[in-house]
């Protein structure tokens, strides 16, 4: 579906091709300030536009018909006869409600790629250094409003499992339970030992005794959804306002799961009463009452003491 789209129209197209593609979700879109550029599809193009193939593996056969002498690659190309392309975008994610809970939706993980006419495949006034100058080029601007001659797209394309590029909320949070469950399990035969010095002797205590909440401890990723479901928050739906960058995926042989929060309406720089001073009411004014030029602020607490408890505080600071 994501390929089938004309890049003409694609922005506008990608809610109503997801929700014709599947029947009874009605699809949203929204995009996420996080530009990026992608260092895994450059290309090498001639002087009159031709493309020579991938940027990594022309520029190693280039080296290697030289001798590997960088010098003479850099004079070779400084001219900036041939210029390397290069796709950069930003994130674009995609909700369907699938039930009445806070979690019940799916989202869908895109980038929005447009291929740019980059810059020549050497920085005509410096030397290279090494290869890997090279290879990731840095003399080129790269700026969301850059004025560089745009070669293709935009093109949406569908983020792998490590990036959660199709998830279902709930049953990835039931999976970030499930992980964290067995990593702390996987930890127990190698608990070590707490000294406790009271004043007139020391003991040693298992820390998992020291600790008797090691095994209830609940992901950030879960205390996030639980917490906008218990205030007002919950009459909205979390997707208007949010979008998650999932990863899972395996670092230094352990799973890694979890999200970052991206907000899909950024604040505004300056609040409404940002120039009003707080604290004392003014000089005359009824302490006990209410002024009309003072904002009303409403603050929520929690009723549950777990999730204090949670924070990392000590039991007898709840």
């Amino acid at each position: 579906m994501l390929a089938g789209l004309d890049p003409t129209s694609a922005d506008t197209d990608l809610a109503l091709a997801l929700t014709q593609t599947f029947p009874g979700f009605p699809f949203t879109a929204a995009a996420v300030d996080d530009f990026y550029w992608r260092g895994d599809a450059r290309t090498i193009l001639s002087a009159d536009g031709t493309r020579l193939g991938d940027h990594r593996v022309w520029v190693e056969r280039e080296l290697a018909a030289l001798g590997g002498n960088l010098t003479a690659f850099w004079n070779r190309h400084r001219s900036g006869d041939q210029k390397f392309t290069e796709w950069r975008g930003t994130s674009v994610f995609a909700f369907a409600r699938t039930g009445r809970g806070v979690a019940d939706f799916v989202q869908i993980s895109r980038g929005r790629d447009v291929e740019y006419l980059a810059g020549s495949v050497v920085d005509p006034d410096y030397r290279p250094y090494s290869a890997d100058d090279l290879f990731d080029p840095s003399w080129v601007r790269r700026e969301p409003d850059t004025d560089a001659p745009v070669l293709a797209g935009p093109v949406y394309r569908l983020r792998g499992r490590t990036g959660g590029g199709i998830v279902h909320m709930k049953s990835f949070l039931a999976r970030r339970t499930r992980i964290e469950a067995e990593q702390r399990q996987a930890q127990r035969p190698e608990a070590g030992l707490i000294r406790e010095v009271g004043p007139d002797s020391a003991r040693d205590t298992p820390s998992m005794y020291a600790n008797p909440e090691w095994f209830d401890f609940v992901p950030r990723e879960n205390r996030f959804f639980a917490d906008w479901e218990r205030p007002s928050a919950s009459v909205e739906r979390i997707f208007d306002h949010w979008a998650f960058d999932i990863h899972d995926l395996e670092h230094r042989g352990r799973r890694e799961i979890g999200f970052i929060p991206r907000p899909l309406k950024m604040p505004r720089r300056e609040a409404a009463v940002g120039r009003r001073r707080f604290g004392a009411p003014p000089d005359g004014g009824d302490r006990g009452g209410r002024r009309r030029d003072w904002p009303a602020l409403r603050v929520v607490l929690s009723d549950d003491a777990r999730a204090l408890g949670r924070s990392g505080r000590r039991r007898r600071d709840r």
